[in-house]
C-alpha cells in the first residue's frame, strides 16, 4: 500500500521520498493514516501540508488528542500562536493523564501548556491596556471585580463555584474571600494577635502536647486527596472549640484565647459548630485542594506564626498570611495551603455564619442540620 511505501521511505531516512509518495496517496480514510502522513510532511518541513492532513484527521475525530496536539505544534511553527493556542486548548481538555504518555508527548503537553498561557497573558495585558483608563473611574470594588473579569474573560484565571461536601444554601454568591465591612469584630480579634501568640507558644514550648493529626480517618475509609496526611502530624490542631462547647483542656491552657472567642460571633450550632483551632502546618507540608462542608459558615483566619514561603490560595486567588492581619473566606470554593519553609506554620482558625443570610435563615440552617444528625441515630 502506498502509505507503507512512504513509511518505509521514511524509516529509510529518505523524507523527500516519503513526502513525494504522501502526495501521491489519494484520500486516507483513517485518523492513523493521515497523522502518518502529517508526520512525513513535518518531517520535511511542508508545514502546510501537514496542516491539511491534520485537518482531515480532525473530520475523522475531532476529539483525536494527538491530531490536535500536532495540529497546535504546526500552527506554532508557522507563527500562528493565536490559532495554535485555540486548538492546544483543545488538546488539554482531551489529554489523557500526563503519566501515562510517553516522554517526548508530556514534553509536548507541557510546551503547549506555556503557549496557552502566554498568548492569554498576552491578550490580558492588551485588552488591560485598552481599559486601564476605565478601570481607573470605577470604585475600589467595581474595579476588582471588573479586573476580575478581564482576568477570566481572557483565560488568565478560572473561575470558581461553591461546592460544598455537605448542605449547600442556593442563591449565596461564591465570594473567594469576603470584604472586611461585614465583620466589624476583625479589627478587635487582630489586636488580640499577641495574646494567641503567647498561649501558643507556650503550648510549643510544652512540646505540642494537646496537638494532634487534623486528618484522620477510620480504617477501611476511601481518603481520596488526603493520603499523605491522613494521621499525620504534618498537619495538626489544638482544639479551642469543638462541635459547639469549648475544650476544657484549652480553658486551662489557653483561658484568655478561649475567652476572647466566646465574645465574638462565631457560628453557634448545638453539637456541631463553632469549631476554633490553633493549626499548625509543618515544613515542607502541602495541604491538597479542597473543599468544606457548606457555605452557610464562613472560616476565619488569624495568622500568628508565618515563616517566609507559606501560602494560600482560594479559587483564583493567592495570598499571603501576614502575621495579625485577619481574612474570611469561603472554604466550599476549591482551596489549598502549603508551607515550603524549614520551620511551622501556626494560625487560629474558626468558623462564623456567612454574613448574607438573615437570621431566620441561619436558624433554619442551624435547625435543617440538626434533624439531619438526629435523624442518624434513629
Amino acid at each position: 500500500m502506498s502509505t507503507d511505501r512512504m513509511l518505509n521511505a521514511l524509516r529509510q531516512g529518505d523524507v523527500k521520498g516519503a513526502a513525494s509518495i504522501a502526495d501521491e496517496v489519494g484520500e486516507i480514510s483513517s485518523v492513523d493514516g493521515e497523522l502518518n502522513r502529517a508526520m512525513i510532511y513535518r518531517a520535511a518541513g511542508e508545514m502546510l501540508k501537514a496542516l491539511r492532513s491534520l485537518d482531515n484527521a480532525l473530520a475523522l475525530n475531532p476529539y483525536s488528542f494527538t491530531a490536535l496536539l500536532s495540529k497546535g505544534y504546526v500552527l506554532e511553527c508557522l507563527g500562528k500562536n493565536k490559532d495554535s493556542a485555540e486548538v492546544y486548548t483543545n488538546a488539554l481538555m482531551v489529554a489523557p493523564p500526563i503519566d501515562t504518555l510517553p516522554k517526548g508527548m508530556q514534553e509536548a503537553i507541557k510546551s503547549a501548556e506555556q503557549l496557552v498561557a502566554r498568548v492569554k497573558q498576552e491578550k490580558y495585558e492588551y485588552i488591560k491596556s485598552q481599559l486601564d483608563d476605565d478601570l481607573g473611574s470605577l470604585s475600589g470594588l467595581e474595579r476588582k471585580r471588573m479586573r476580575e473579569c478581564m482576568e477570566l474573560y481572557t483565560g488568565r484565571k478560572k473561575s470558581y463555584r461553591s461546592e460544598p461536601v455537605d448542605l449547600l444554601v442556593p442563591g449565596l454568591p461564591a465570594i473567594q474571600f469576603f470584604e472586611r465591612k461585614y465583620f466589624p469584630w476583625l479589627e478587635g480579634l487582630e489586636s488580640c494577635t499577641d495574646v494567641f501568640l503567647n498561649e501558643l507558644q507556650s503550648l510549643v514550648v510544652g512540646g505540642k502536647a494537646g496537638f494532634n493529626p487534623y486528618i484522620n480517618y477510620a480504617k477501611g475509609t476511601p481518603v481520596n486527596q488526603w493520603k499523605e496526611l491522613d494521621g499525620s502530624r504534618k498537619w495538626s490542631t489544638y482544639y479551642l472549640w469543638r462541635d459547639g462547647d469549648v475544650q476544657e483542656r484549652a480553658s486551662n491552657e489557653c483561658p484568655k484565647s478561649t475567652q476572647i472567642l466566646s465574645d465574638i460571633p462565631m457560628a453557634h450550632q448545638l453539637g456541631l459548630a463553632p469549631n476554633a483551632v490553633f493549626s499548625a502546618l509543618a515544613p515542607e507540608t502541602k495541604i491538597p485542594p479542597h473543599n468544606g462542608s457548606t457555605n452557610a459558615r464562613l472560616l476565619v483566619h488569624l495568622p500568628l506564626i508565618v515563616p517566609e514561603s507559606c501560602g494560600f490560595r482560594v479559587g483564583n486567588e493567592v495570598r499571603k498570611w501576614e502575621v495579625g492581619s485577619a481574612w474570611v473566606f469561603d472554604d466550599t470554593i476549591e482551596h489549598e495551603a502549603w508551607n515550603d519553609s524549614s520551620l511551622d506554620r501556626y494560625i487560629l482558625i474558626f468558623d462564623v455564619w456567612n454574613p448574607l443570610l438573615s437570621v431566620e435563615e441561619v436558624e433554619f440552617v442551624s435547625k435543617l442540620m440538626k434533624s439531619s444528625d438526629s435523624w442518624r441515630v434513629l
